[in-house]
């Protein structure tokens, strides 16, 4: 893979004895797929990378095929062919599930879960009432699982509401934020 989020890219390296010019054509299937689709046709260079963020998640597999065919007549050219292995696409962000904000005392405790359908989850982050983004770890310790489940307290606060924003990445930057206003509990009729 190649660069930024979405973009995918292929790179290989190709020659010719003869020192012939070479072209290349990129086709892509996917997954349950039988027939291959032309990606790109005409390449000159020796990597090509494309935009797949309007792409459907799932395994991808790419077929390159180079010729010598700008250098030679159509009955004298030569060409190989070779597939990649499946190519990732993720696209749709983790979710934000049962995030929830209780008032205990000065502090907030905070809790969450976070899922992705694909990956795992990368990192996790919470903002109070606008404040830096704070790293956060799942109760586990460790971030290593497309579910993590998420408990913190936060720093003392004072004031009737507050916001505690969270935002969650997995490992392709798809992002997901979520938030909840948090009050002190009413206090009680005597």
């Amino acid at each position: 893979m190649i660069g930024e989020k979405a973009y995918v890219g292929v790179r290989w390296w190709a020659y010719d004895e003869n020192d012939d010019t070479l072209t290349s054509s990129l086709y892509i299937r996917g997954e349950n797929e039988k027939e291959w689709k032309l990606l790109k046709d005409g390449i000159s260079d020796m990597a090509y990378s494309w935009d797949s963020s309007s792409w459907p998640d799932g395994n991808y597999f790419v077929k390159l095929i180079v010729s010598d065919s700008p250098s030679n007549p159509p009955g004298e050219v030569l060409s190989t062919s070779r597939e990649s292995p499946p190519v990732e696409v993720d696209n749709t962000p983790p979710e934000i599930l049962d995030l929830k904000c209780i008032a205990q005392g000065k502090r907030l405790a905070i809790r969450f879960r976070a899922k992705d359908r694909q990956n795992a989850i990368q990192t996790a982050e919470y903002s109070l009432d606008g404040s830096p983004w704070k790293t956060i770890l799942p109760v586990t310790g460790l971030t290593d699982s497309s579910e993590e489940e998420y408990a913190l307290e936060s720093e003392e606060v004072s004031g009737s509401e507050h916001t505690v924003a969270v935002r969650v990445s997995d490992r392709f930057q798809n992002v997901a934020a979520g938030k909840v206003v948090c009050n002190p509990p009413s206090p009680s009729p005597r």
